[in-house]
């Protein structure tokens, strides 16, 4: 061989014998870099579900005083409808009163225990008028988060 092809040669083989890779600083800034993202973005995470688990929480009542005062109005079942709110659930039952409901006919919708919901413990509406007998109101809250629903005379929830 010639020199000019050993040199070749030699030149070839030191590039690949060059170690490529990153320095133990270069994987220590990353790996920092990380972590202080993922610290700083866990509150932000937190407070999004706990609105999220109230919000949800909060349409259920409404959807679920909504369904008996229009199950109410359309006679389903041919009885009236109420609403009771339990702790971790809230129940659409058909009957006069929960005590009096009947019980096949629940519709239940489960809520995260972190949530409460005082005051009136359960809304009957009128069989065909879906009116209220009383005007209750209702508080929800739970998570740093708080709201009143009053329900007037006709059945509707005013929040």
């Amino acid at each position: 061989m010639d020199n000019r092809a050993i040199r070749q040669r030699k030149q070839i083989m030191k590039k690949l014998s060059k170690k490529f890779g990153y320095t133990l600083v270069e994987i220590l800034l990353v790996v920092s870099l990380i972590a202080i993202i993922s610290v700083s973005a866990f509150p932000v995470t937190r407070n999004f579900l706990d609105r999220n688990e109230y919000d949800s929480a909060f349409r259920l009542a409404i959807n679920g005083i909504r369904s008996a005062q229009l199950y109410s109005q359309t006679g389903r079942h041919d009885t009236a409808w109420g609403v009771s709110f339990q702790s971790g659930a809230i129940v659409v039952y058909s009957g006069p009163t929960y005590a009096g409901r009947n019980p096949t006919f629940d519709e239940t919708s489960p809520i995260s225990t972190k949530i409460s919901i005082t005051g009136a413990s359960e809304i009957n509406f009128d069989k065909v008028t879906g009116n209220s007998p009383t005007s209750p109101t209702i508080t929800i809250s739970g998570n740093g988060f708080s709201r009143n629903v009053i329900i007037n005379r006709k059945g509707l929830p005013i929040y």
